[in-house]
C-alpha cells in the first residue's frame, strides 16, 4: 500500500505541473486582474474538488467492503494486530513477531523493485546513448524516466517528517520546491521561446524533463488531499481535528506566489544559469556513455 500511495499515486498526481499550469496561463494572456483571479479560482477550485470527491468515494467503498480475513491490515497498521501468548511452558520467541510479515513483504519488493528500477533506468541509458537528436519525444520521455525516481525518493525522504509536528511540513516542502523548480524551468524556456536566448534543443529537452519527471514525482495532489481529510478528523500528529483547510490553502497560496517568483527569474535571469546547468548535465551523461 505504501508502494502504491507513494510511489504510483504520489508520482501520478503532481502538484508541480497543476500550479505551474496555471502560472503559465496567467503569463500567456491578457487578462483583467478580476479575469486572472476568477481563473485562479476555478483551476484551484477544480483541481482540489475533482480528486476529494474520488477520495471521498474510495473511502465509501472501502466502508461498503467486508473484512474477509484478519490479516488484510497488519502491513499497514501493524499495532493492531492480536498479541498471541505463549502457552505453558513455551517461549515467546517462539512465536511469530508482528514485524515479521512486513519485514519479509519490504525484502521481496527489494528483491523485485530493485533490478526492475535498474533494468528501466538502463534502457534509458540506451535510449539516449542510440537515439538521434532528431528524435526528441523519445529523448524527452527517456530523461524523465531517468529524473521521476530521484523525486519520488525525496518525497519518501521528506514525508518523514510529517509526523513532527500538526502539519505535514514534508509534503508541503516537497510541493513548493518542486512547484518553484518546475516554474523555473518553463520560465527559460517560454524566455527562450519569445526573447532572444537560445538554448540548444539538448538542454530545452533537458529542462522539460526535470519539470515533468523530477518535479512531477516530487510533487503530489493526492498525499496532499489526504492529509487535509486526515486533518480534519484529527488523525495527524496531535490527534487534534481542523486546520485542514489553512494547511491546503497554505500550500496552494505558497505555490502560486514562489512559481510566480520562479517563473520571472527563469525568463529573466535565470535562463544562463539553467543553460550552464543542462550543459553540466549533457557533458556528464556523454562522459558515463563514453564507458558503456
Amino acid at each position: 500500500m505504501t508502494g502504491l500511495r507513494i510511489g504510483l499515486c504520489g508520482s501520478l498526481t503532481t502538484f508541480a505541473a497543476w500550479q505551474a499550469g496555471l502560472i503559465i496561463a496567467i503569463h500567456g494572456n491578457t487578462w483583467s486582474f478580476l479575469e486572472g483571479l476568477g481563473e485562479v479560482f476555478l483551476a484551484q477550485g477544480a483541481g482540489v474538488c475533482a480528486p476529494y470527491l474520488f477520495l471521498a468515494l474510495g473511502r465509501k467503498i472501502a466502508q461498503l467492503l467486508p473484512a474477509t480475513s484478519d490479516r488484510a491490515g497488519i502491513r499497514t497498521v501493524p499495532e493492531v494486530r492480536p498479541v498471541a501468548t505463549a502457552p505453558a511452558g513455551g517461549r515467546s520467541q517462539d512465536l511469530p513477531g508482528a514485524s515479521g510479515a512486513s519485514h519479509g513483504q519490504f525484502d521481496g519488493v527489494v528483491v523485485f523493485a530493485g533490478p526492475a528500477l535498474a533494468l528501466a533506468l538502463w534502457e534509458c541509458v540506451c535510449v539516449l546513448n542510440g537515439s538521434k537528436p532528431a528524435d526528441p519525444t523519445g529523448r524527452l520521455w527517456a530523461w524523465s524516466l531517468i529524473f521521476a525516481p530521484i523525486g519520488a525518493m525525496i518525497r519518501w525522504r521528506l514525508a518523514s517528517s510529517n509526523k513532527a509536528g500538526r502539519i505535514p511540513w514534508g509534503t508541503f516542502t516537497a510541493n513548493i520546491v518542486a512547484t518553484s523548480v518546475a516554474c523555473l524551468c518553463f520560465g527559460a524556456l517560454a524566455s527562450a521561446v519569445v526573447g532572444s536566448n537560445v538554448i540548444p534543443a539538448e538542454e530545452r529537452i533537458i529542462l522539460s524533463a526535470i519539470a515533468i519527471g523530477f518535479c512531477g514525482s516530487l510533487s503530489t495532489v493526492s498525499t496532499l488531499l489526504t492529509e487535509v481529510q486526515a486533518m480534519r478528523q484529527g488523525r495527524q500528529a496531535g490527534g487534534k481535528k481542523g486546520g485542514g483547510m489553512r494547511y491546503l490553502l497554505l500550500s496552494l497560496t505558497t505555490a502560486l506566489v514562489a512559481g510566480n517568483f520562479f517563473f520571472e527569474l527563469g525568463s529573466i535571469s535565470g535562463t544562463s544559469l539553467i543553460k550552464s546547468l543542462g550543459t553540466i548535465v549533457v557533458l556528464s551523461l556523454k562522459y558515463l556513455f563514453s564507458f558503456l
